[in-house]
């Protein structure tokens, strides 16, 4: 199957409706070795190590548990998977990063994200099916979405698939990722993915807010 429409038009529609996802550490989760990650449950994320009053928000799909948080400054990372799953053993996997650099958020560019998780897929894969960069603007923040599949990761007997989402913040640059391990795949046709597994990743992508309340150009809603 090719990827469905709703995910290689997603951003043309997210700036029609002015609604406000790479880097290394996200890609292929069961190979770097990081913990991954609709009537949603709402779950304000709060940002742990975000020292200013930007801050982020995700609506976490009903029945996911969060498996792992961490953070040493620079990064911090929430992983959250359904119910019967584990950080070990997962199927689906959803997770946010924070990151922050010496170099500034500003060097963070979707252009480079973008190609990073590129270059981890083509590592640690035989096959790699890659979707279309789309750039947009999130409540005023760039924002970018992309698609990446792995046919079969090298050290294991599996393929992987995963929607990026980014947000280019003032204080960090903030990632959404929704994985998927799925079997081995072609990588001319595609994961096996169904319709409603990639909207349910893409209502969940398209949560993902980042706000600050002392800037008109960047509002939070009630509740973020």
């Amino acid at each position: 199957m090719q990827w469905s429409v709703t995910a290689e038009k997603w951003m043309s529609g997210v700036r029609q409706s002015g609604l406000s996802v790479g880097l290394g550490l996200l890609a292929l989760t069961g190979v770097a070795g990081i913990s991954m990650a609709a009537q949603a449950q709402t779950a304000a994320v709060p940002p742990a190590t975000v020292q200013t009053g930007e801050r982020y928000s995700i609506q976490v799909p009903k029945g996911w548990q969060l498996v792992n948080r961490s953070g040493n400054g620079a990064v911090e990372t929430l992983s959250y998977v359904p119910e019967g799953q584990s950080a070990e053993r997962w199927q689906d996997m959803l997770t946010i990063q924070a990151v922050r650099t010496s170099a500034g958020v500003q060097a963070l560019s979707p252009e480079r994200l973008y190609a990073q998780s590129q270059n981890s897929y083509e590592q640690a894969c035989d096959g790699v099916k890659l979707g279309t960069l789309q750039a947009g603007q999130s409540n005023g923040y760039p924002s970018a979405f992309w698609v990446l599949g792995c046919a079969k990761v090298k050290a294991a007997g599996y393929g992987e698939t995963a929607f990026f989402r980014t947000i280019q913040g003032t204080s960090a640059l903030y990632m959404a990722q929704w994985a998927w391990r799925v079997a081995p795949f072609d990588k001319t046709e595609g994961p096996p993915l169904l319709e409603d597994q990639q909207k349910e990743a893409l209502t969940t992508l398209q949560s993902f807010q980042v706000c600050d309340p002392a800037s008109p150009q960047h509002p939070c809603r009630p509740g973020q």
